[in-house]
């Protein structure tokens, strides 16, 4: 009630009350409803919650990885830091993406509005992108995957290749969110019945 009061500009005011002691055992579940409450947020406020930490999370992730890539030798000194940085992307990747979702669940259930910038998302043509996307990150990973296996049969011996391995997985890992978020985000479309998201199908 907050929240749609909120959304609509509305102005209220909090009026003091006396708590007395319950009679009675409670009925409410300090984990089942918190988690209620917070999936509620989630899904009324993707933006917030869970995009721009997303966003926040690559950005980071990409500069430790950048940094660690151009100062120090990967393999030798800065494998941990890289690994870590691709962790941050593979996780903030995976916010954004669910916030997306969490976004276009709200918006086909009449929960909140699309947004001129969520409305270009939600288009097929983007998510068809996304598709195309999603699959040239897997060729990536697939091909990258195939040359470390090639140089593990032709050399004998170490086989210094552990960068491109985090970044093989990496790009399937990413291919692989990209797609299924499209495939996820077109079958809600299917049934949105709100009047302005109609063109979302064209």
């Amino acid at each position: 009630m907050l929240i749609e009061a909120a959304k609509k500009g509305i102005v209220f005011e909090e009026i003091p009350i006396t708590y007395y002691p319950r009679k009675g055992p409670s009925k409410l579940h300090s984990f089942a409803d918190g988690w209620r409450h917070i999936r509620f947020i989630m899904l009324v406020r993707p933006l917030r919650f869970l995009i721009v930490p997303g966003i926040l999370f690559m950005v980071l992730g990409f500069s430790l990885m950048a940094g660690v890539g151009f100062i120090k030798s990967v393999e030798l000194q800065g494998l941990h830091s890289f690994i870590l940085g691709d962790i941050f992307v593979l996780g903030g990747l995976q916010f954004l993406l669910s916030g997306i979702v969490m976004k276009s669940y709200s918006v086909t259930h009449q929960l909140d509005d699309c947004g001129r910038w969520f409305t270009r998302i939600l288009r097929y043509r983007t998510l068809e992108k996304f598709l195309f996307i999603g699959a040239l990150f897997m060729l990536l990973g697939f091909s990258s995957g195939m040359y470390i296996l090639s140089q593990w049969i032709m050399v004998s011996g170490p086989l210094a290749q552990i960068t491109n391995a985090v970044l093989s997985l990496s790009s399937v890992i990413i291919g692989l969110q990209l797609i299924f978020t499209a495939l996820h985000v077109s079958m809600m479309l299917l049934q949105c019945e709100r009047d302005g998201c109609y063109m979302l199908m064209e």
